[in-house]
């Protein structure tokens, strides 16, 4: 049974390998060659107690009812539209309701503290290959939107 497997596996790969070289020589295939750096996006939550301290926040714990593949895609969209909330109804709507989601999760959260507002870090990441690890974000590469709960900016 196995060599009847095999040989129909030789089979179908002698057929289409002029079709589809990629099959015997991965080079040739369409993915991107990682070689010394990957880059991928990054978004980071930060609670604001006064103009001069913040504290880092755990999208995790932040965004308790999401997955954290969507916490990064709903906090990018937030930084998005925030400068235009003013242009629509509806979008000072969401961003009411996102202002006080934000304070009943600072509120479970931290108890005992106040704050006036989040910060939403957008940097692009890097993994070096060769060393293993995550290389921190370069500041100028950073872009900053601030969310102040008293509509004050």
């Amino acid at each position: 049974m196995g060599f009847f497997i095999a040989l129909c596996f030789h089979f179908v790969l002698h057929r289409y390998v002029s079709i589809y070289p990629s099959l015997v020589f991965p080079a040739f295939s369409d993915a991107p060659k990682i070689v010394d750096e990957v880059k991928f996006p990054d978004v980071q939550l930060y609670a604001l107690t006064n103009k001069d301290h913040s504290i880092k926040l755990s999208k995790e714990t932040f965004f308790s009812n999401l997955y954290a593949d969507h916490a990064n895609f709903f906090l990018k969209t937030i930084s998005k539209r925030e400068s235009g909330y003013n242009k629509s109804a509806l979008l000072r709507q969401r961003r009411s309701a996102f202002i006080s989601y934000a304070i009943g999760q600072l509120r479970k959260i931290y108890p005992n503290q106040d704050f006036i507002g989040l910060e939403l870090i957008k940097a692009n990441r890097y993994y070096s290959v060769k060393k293993g690890h995550l290389i921190p974000p370069v500041i100028a590469n950073q872009n900053r939107t601030v969310i102040y709960f008293n509509n004050e900016n």
